[in-house]
């Protein structure tokens, strides 16, 4: 529940211009739980993070296979 309210709020501040995507780097209580959240890769997708990180590479919490997404609890190396 509050991973849910979390993620919106992400979405709310990046739409004040309070959200910057350097925040995404930094560690931080429940980053595993927010980065597992659903609605994680649209929120890094409608702020652009998505794109750049296809250009210069995803890091090291996140990655891309094909299509999909992975990225903290579901986030593990091949």
């Amino acid at each position: 529940y509050q991973t849910d309210e979390a993620i919106n709020m992400a979405f709310d501040l990046f739409d004040q211009g309070a959200l910057h995507p350097p925040m995404f780097w930094f560690a931080f209580p429940g980053e595993k739980e927010f980065r597992s959240h659903p609605r994680f890769i649209e929120l890094v997708e409608y702020i652009g993070l998505a794109a750049y990180w296809d250009d210069v590479g995803w890091p090291l919490f996140c990655e891309r296979r094909g299509n999909e997404h992975f990225c903290g609890l579901d986030w593990v190396v091949e």
